[in-house]
């Protein structure tokens, strides 16, 4: 039986010329249950969601699990600016990550992907395949063209509150990316490097993944997965055990004050737990 308060070390890991700061969690007691590598939301949802994420982080080693967060390249405490990162230098973070996490303990490993992060695991996992492991989603984005829409939807709002020059179009923006510039998006710069291959990114199912939680979370008591959502988990239900389910909650990762979401945290608990 795990006994005791988590404890959570601060550090820098450093490998492949990368920094990265990472938070690791883990029970004061033994035997553990497993790794849990998270894997942040991107921008400003990063920054709503830290403190569920830190909650649910403690929860979980308080369950005996060792949880490894990270921020990514150019991201938070790690080296580097928003600007210089790329999505092939992000799925390599995830790995590291992952190599560092399986030296300290023993399997079983799960993969913890919030909004974008959760699209980043799959491309991770394509690209550095890993045995018997389970994905576990917060509100996943599938699709990694429309995330980008929205994302550039936000410098279409800067321009038409005229503080960047007028109004243009998405498509004009992904034109310019496409020419090599970088955007400033709401305070972060956004290189062709990262947002065309976001851009190109769609939900895929790594090989030899056990099992996916995938968690929604809704203000309304009685919400479903959207129908887009429900039609990727049928496709994955023939290949892999998955379960999809939403719970009452606020958009903590978008609300203006920073929330919480107390059944997310019991049901997350619950999920890696089964």
């Amino acid at each position: 039986m795990i006994t005791g308060s988590p404890q959570a070390n601060h550090f820098f890991l450093h490998e492949g010329g990368r920094s990265l700061y990472a938070v690791h969690y883990f029970p004061r007691a033994v035997p553990s249950r497993g790794g849990i590598l998270f894997v942040p939301a991107f921008m400003e949802e990063q920054n709503k969601s830290r403190r569920m994420v830190a909650e649910q982080a403690r929860r979980l080693a308080d369950a005996g699990w060792h949880v490894l967060q990270l921020d990514l390249t150019g991201c938070g405490d790690s080296a580097g600016n928003h600007a210089e990162a790329s999505w092939d230098a992000w799925l390599d973070d995830i790995a590291a990550g992952q190599r560092w996490l399986a030296a300290q303990v023993a399997g079983p490993f799960w993969y913890w992907g919030m909004r974008l992060g959760a699209l980043l695991c799959m491309h991770s996992l394509q690209r550095h395949p890993q045995r018997d492991l389970g994905l576990l989603f917060w509100q996943p984005v599938i699709s990694g063209a429309q995330y980008v829409q929205q994302v550039l939807r936000l410098r279409l709002a800067g321009d038409a509150a005229g503080r960047d020059g007028g109004a243009t179009t998405t498509a004009a923006l992904m034109a310019r990316l496409q020419a090599g510039e970088t955007l400033e998006v709401a305070g972060y710069g956004l290189a062709p490097a990262l947002m065309l291959p976001m851009a190109e990114a769609k939900a895929v199912l790594p090989a030899e993944v056990r099992r996916i939680e995938w968690l929604e979370v809704s203000p309304r008591s009685e919400a479903a997965l959207t129908v887009v959502a429900q039609r990727q988990v049928e496709a994955w239900s023939a290949q892999t055990d998955i379960a999809a389910r939403v719970v009452r909650g606020p958009s903590f990762w978008q609300t203006l004050e920073i929330e919480a979401a107390p059944d997310l945290l019991v049901e997350t608990l619950g999920a890696v737990g089964r």
